[in-house]
């Protein structure tokens, strides 16, 4: 068991506190973090009379123990406890995409315990000692800021998901073989986040409109802000759903025009083939003196005949357009790439992405 201590005061920035000097009742301090990464060696007894000495209840120490739990916030009276889910590894496509946070809240100290390592406490902690904005406001905005950084996160994984909905479309409109399975993954991607992503923000909801004396004004405010980002991540999550189901759609469409277009090919190939089995049908049938069998020229005039016959089908396909013409078919892709150029440009221009992730508006909705 890993346990780093923070200990704060107003105005100042936060230290860190030596583990043994933890015993859940400083006094030096305005307000500590103390935060715990439970490890495969660690003991459950010791875990549990570690968070007994902060007077936490025990049906809330239980749900530290395992990670089980879906994001959620339970009042105790004079602690909070909050379940949060973060994403779990940088390149989003773990195993397990999310992971447990389990939070304590009291009015002076916040605890988090969590079964691994945490990215986004990590990334929290390393700036905590250096900022005073990250130090002031007490426990409350302390966890008000962790919570933030937590699902901010969130919008970086659903910007690579977007992207990787882009690539499928592409790949859906060539109906590529992997495409399905493909699609299977992010679909179970999506899934897993949307498990976690829409109780998170009820949780940032419930915090940023509680009465519990223990979370002041400011940490509703920035509570506030915290579910703004997980209403806006939810949005976004729901548009890269949607596009799954268009990528889909497209993919089924482009299934059936190469089918339809397999199916013309054969079509063509018969309907030009029928004309000239009958001719050859009725001059192999077995019988005596068939017009021009004795006759020299007979079998050219009946090859000319076929020949005359496939001609003319070509010739009405070509009419009706079901087959171009070969000077066509080799002037057609210049005309395309010079069709295509511009709206290439104007998709460039439209789909340009925000430097600034925060600040970037989702692209559907």
């Amino acid at each position: 068991m890993n346990v780093l201590t923070y200990g704060g005061r107003n105005g100042e920035v936060a230290v860190e506190v030596e583990p043994a000097d933890t015993d859940g009742t400083r006094s030096d301090f305005d307000w500590q973090w103390v935060d715990i990464e439970v490890t495969d060696s660690t003991d459950p007894g010791e875990l549990t009379s570690t968070l007994e000495a902060f007077g936490l209840d025990s049906l809330a120490i239980s749900d530290a123990m395992g990670e089980e739990n879906l994001p959620k916030l339970d009042d105790f009276g004079d602690h909070l406890h909050a379940v949060l889910h973060g994403v779990a590894s940088e390149d989003h496509r773990s195993e397990d995409i999310t992971y447990e946070i389990v939070c304590f809240l009291t009015a002076s100290t916040l605890v988090t315990v969590r079964h691994g390592r945490s990215l986004a406490i990590e990334a929290f902690s390393s700036h905590l000692p250096r900022t005073v904005e990250l130090s002031t406001g007490g426990a409350c905005e302390v966890f008000a800021r962790l919570a933030d950084v937590v699902n901010r996160r969130y919008l970086g994984v659903l910007d690579d998901m977007d992207d990787r909905v882009d690539v499928l479309t592409e790949r859906a409109l060539e109906a590529a073989p992997d495409f399905l399975e493909d699609l299977t993954e992010l679909r179970d991607e999506v899934r897993e986040l949307r498990r976690a992503l829409r109780p998170q923000r009820d949780v940032a909801d419930a915090l940023r409109r509680t009465t519990s004396t223990i979370v002041s004004e400011g940490g509703r405010r920035r509570f506030a802000d915290v579910f703004d980002i997980a209403e806006r991540s939810v949005r976004e999550l729901e548009g890269v759903r949607s596009a799954l189901n268009d990528a889909l759609g497209a993919y089924q469409g482009a299934e059936a025009r190469k089918a339809t277009d397999v199916t013309k090919v054969l079509t063509i190939y018969a309907a030009v083939v029928l004309p000239l089995s009958l001719i050859a049908g009725i001059f192999g049938m077995n019988f005596v003196r068939i017009p021009g069998s004795e006759s020299r020229w007979g079998w050219w005039i009946v090859i000319g005949l076929m020949a005359f016959a496939a001609i003319v089908s070509l010739g009405l396909f070509a009419l009706a357009g079901w087959i171009r013409p070969p000077i066509a078919s080799l002037r057609q892709p210049r005309q395309r790439m010079a069709r295509d150029h511009r709206p290439v440009e104007l998709d460039a221009a439209i789909f340009r992405r925000s430097t600034t992730t925060v600040t970037r508006r989702p692209k559907r909705r």
